[in-house]
């Protein structure tokens, strides 16, 4: 597959179109700080515009608009997809949970706006930091990009990029994307854990921005190379699976959530259906997991890395990375046992394998299908409507041109 380069877009990426950008990011930062005085206004002298803005302020206002986002989108998808069902009183929630379809949404949509906002800080982060040459900053702001554009691909498929620009297309966005990672993981990490001795390995600092552009082109890849099959997608999105394995066994990629109103709203307006009843949701599990809405962890590097394997007819192959796949052993989902509490004890090691060894390739994409399941429960990933029909891509609002 032909990856696109800034040069093919013309003018498409955000990037290139600066005098645009810049006015989005001075709109979205400098309101906020306008105080009303003896009914006048007063601009803050304090304020943050694209002249003075440092790249890290620009990336804490990303933060908070994918923070402020997140409610409504892991809400939305949880009743419109198979997870859950709405108990409330709100019409619009009604319609998306009976029929799938979250453009009938209205405050769903709503957020689409945030989400631009947050790529388009990132964006002038990124301009910043190299004007500066601030190194850290420049790879966590490509990386944060990166992954900006491949939710908002995998949510709302093709899309403008630039006000008033054609609608670019979801695989094309996804190259976009992959174009941070490979600018983050250009000349390696800063830091290799394995090179060091084993004394010091376990304190050894991560290079986060790193490990998540490796984890970024494994699911671009993983998305771009199932259907048709591309043998050399689905075998680089083994390699940087392992890859970002390797250098974190515990990776756990999220957006920091410090209050979820969702705990308040969880088993009467938002009900999950009896498939997910023995998994908990993220925000009740605080003592076990991040508190966050997660964008990849370690679990999907494993399964992407078996399905890649069962796809390029390695079965064996694939089973075999399952049993090392974490979330199996613990899994709420049925596999291996009937489930019948929220804690058991782990599978054993005979358990897993007498689930594994005797499946065809349909056994096996099956227990995969069921571990995604588990692992997208409440994070705004489930795809998969009532119906069994897809839920994205969502139908851009009517506002976006």
């Amino acid at each position: 597959m032909r990856r696109i380069r800034s040069g093919d877009m013309a003018g498409l990426r955000l990037r290139p179109f600066r005098r645009v950008a810049r006015a989005g990011v001075r709109a979205l930062v400098t309101i906020p700080f306008l105080l009303v005085v003896g009914g006048c206004e007063v601009e803050n002298p304090t304020r943050v515009i694209p002249e003075n803005a440092e790249p890290v302020r620009l990336l804490e206002g990303m933060m908070t608009r994918l923070e402020e986002l997140h409610r409504t989108i892991v809400a939305g998808i949880f009743v419109a997809s198979d997870e859950g069902r709405y108990g409330g009183t709100n019409v619009q929630i009604k319609e998306a949970d009976e029929t799938g379809d979250l453009s009938v949404y209205a405050f769903f949509q709503g957020r689409y706006p945030q989400f631009t906002e947050a790529r388009v800080l990132t964006e002038i982060a990124i301009e910043t930091a190299k004007k500066k040459r601030l190194t850290m900053p420049l790879r966590k702001a490509h990386a944060w990009h990166g992954w900006i554009l491949i939710r908002m691909a995998e949510i709302w498929g093709a899309q403008p990029l630039v006000v008033g620009g054609p609608h670019v297309p979801q695989e094309e966005i996804f190259e976009l994307a992959r174009e941070d990672f490979e600018a983050v993981i250009e000349g390696g990490p800063l830091l290799r854990p394995d090179t060091l001795p084993p004394e010091q390995q376990i304190d050894a600092p991560l290079d986060s921005a790193y490990i998540q552009a490796l984890a970024g082109i494994a699911r671009i890849n993983y998305n771009l190379g199932r259907s048709p099959v591309n043998p050399e997608l689905l075998q680089e999105a083994i390699e940087k699976a392992d890859e970002a394995l390797m250098l974190d066994p515990n990776f756990y990629h999220l957006v920091p959530v410090r209050s979820n109103t969702l705990r308040s709203s969880w088993g009467t307006s938002y009900i999950r259906n009896p498939p997910y009843q023995y998994i908990t949701p993220w925000w009740s599990r605080s003592a076990t997991i991040p508190q966050g809405w997660k964008l990849i962890d370690k679990d999907e590097l494993w399964l992407i890395k078996a399905e890649a394997k069962l796809l390029l007819g390695d079965l064996n192959g694939a089973k075999q990375t399952l049993k090392q796949t974490p979330l199996l052993a613990d899994n709420l989902v049925g596999l291996g046992r009937k489930r019948t509490s929220h804690t058991q004890p782990l599978l054993t090691e005979q358990e897993i394998n007498d689930l594994l060894d005797p499946l065809d390739e349909e056994g096996v994409l099956f227990v995969i299908r069921e571990l995604q399941r588990e692992n997208q429960f409440t994070h705004g990933r489930r795809a998969v409507s009532d119906q069994g029909t897809p839920i994205f891509p969502v139908k851009l609002p009517p506002e976006v041109f």
